[in-house]
């Protein structure tokens, strides 16, 4: 029922923190972050069928394309236990059109890895459980199931979703159909309920709204992908609602809950990047594919056909084609 609650909180984090506007106070803020030392990942460094040499003109089409662009990818990641991501969004941002893509990539995404083969292993969520230095290791994951680099990353605790929400004054949200579902064994006991329609939705109820998977009954269950939709809506309302007054509040949470490896200053270069952006530009996507059983356990099988073609429609086509 976690898995998707943080999607809104984490790209809202990075967005505010990478692409809003910087006060002092808040440029205090961003040198206190917790920190952890990574290194931007090459989608291309063990893939000799796309990158045969360095030298920029035998670069592989695709590869060139990549190779040539500015955009900044950011893996932005969600955990409730430190062990397992619930959410997975890459936030990609364009310089030079202004645009910034959120792409989600359901957990339960099908991702072998040598020497992890337990079931439960064989999911993109399980690439940040290694012992050392997790964060690397998803971007690893992630950069190798997109095809395209990861520059860097922002891990957000799921205790800040409330209280990013209150501080920018709640989301009105048009709920699709009534939701009813209870989790007796939820500490503290879990009631969701909420009247289809439209609704303002303070902290608490937001979590409630962005939990909801199915009802008692089992209707209205539209499972991992139907959750990615409704969150990606509520994020691009939420970065809407973000710029102005409500910035200071919303970086000082994330001075609590932000673990990230992105330098003040990178921060403050990506600020100067964003300046002309239009609210248009922010566009959603989700992971190409379709969710299906293997040997008894539910994954989500990616469809890398469609993903390079949705990446490739990012970073604005290839030369030629």
């Amino acid at each position: 029922m976690k898995f998707y609650v943080k999607i809104f909180a984490i790209s809202f984090i990075v967005f505010t923190l990478i692409f809003g506007g910087i006060t002092l106070w808040i440029l205090d803020t961003l040198n206190d972050l917790n920190r952890v030392d990574i290194e931007a990942v090459d989608a291309f460094k063990n893939d000799d069928n796309l990158l045969d040499s360095q030298d920029e003109e035998e670069l592989d089409p695709y590869a060139k394309m990549i190779n040539d662009s500015k955009r900044f990818n950011v893996l932005l990641l969600g955990t409730t236990n430190n062990l397992l991501t619930d959410t997975i969004i890459v936030a990609s941002f364009d310089p030079t059109s202004k645009v910034l893509d959120f792409i989600s990539l359901p957990r339960d995404t099908y991702y072998e890895r040598e020497g992890y083969n337990g079931k439960d292993q064989r999911k993109l969520n399980a690439a940040y459980g290694v012992r050392e230095n997790r964060a690397q290791s998803a971007m690893n994951a992630v950069s190798d199931v997109l095809g395209m680099p990861i520059h860097n990353f922002v891990k957000v605790d799921y205790a800040a979703v409330a209280k990013i929400v209150d501080a920018v004054g709640g989301i009105t949200v048009n709920i699709p159909f009534n939701m009813y579902y209870t989790d007796p064994y939820d500490k503290p006991p879990l009631v969701i309920s909420f009247t289809k329609g439209q609704k303002h939705l303070n902290g608490s109820d937001a979590v409630k709204y962005l939990r909801f998977r199915k009802n008692d009954d089992g209707s209205h269950s539209d499972g991992d992908i139907g959750r990615i939709n409704r969150q990606q809506d509520f994020v691009n309302k939420l970065v809407r609602k973000s710029l102005g007054l409500n910035l200071p509040r919303v970086v000082g949470i994330a001075k609590e809950y932000v673990e990230t490896g992105l330098s003040t200053k990178e921060i403050l270069s990506y600020t100067n990047s964003i300046i002309g952006m239009k609210n248009e530009n922010i566009r959603m996507h989700v992971l190409p594919g379709v969710p299906e059983y293997i040997d008894a356990v539910s994954y989500y099988t990616q469809n890398k056909e469609e993903t390079k073609a949705l990446v490739t429609e990012l970073y604005g086509g290839i030369d030629g084609l």
